[in-house]
């Protein structure tokens, strides 16, 4: 949204409803905008959970340690899954 209002001030007569549908349709701003505000949202997720009186971070959030076991399973599922979206979208 940013990015739109910079592109009006510096031209008036660009269409911003179009400008903003093809920015929605651009995969490149799309990733580029979730790898910029992941970690400030991460971020701010810690910050409230150290602000808050009570329990740690960690266990605040319930963050566990994941047995290998458990991992390679996971990873398994979605390389399957990914195999399996890859194999249908071929179709």
């Amino acid at each position: 949204m940013g990015f739109a209002a910079v592109e009006a001030v510096k031209n008036p007569a660009i269409r911003i409803d179009a400008m903003v549908k093809s920015i929605g349709m651009n995969g490149f701003v799309i990733a580029l905008t979730s790898c910029v505000t992941t970690p400030l949202c991460i971020g701010l997720i810690v910050l409230c959970a150290r602000l808050r009186q009570g329990p740690s971070v960690k266990r605040y959030l319930g963050l566990n340690a994941v047995t290998p076991r458990t991992m390679l399973t996971w990873l398994g599922i979605v390389a399957l899954f990914a195999l399996a979206s890859d194999f249908l979208t071929r179709l």
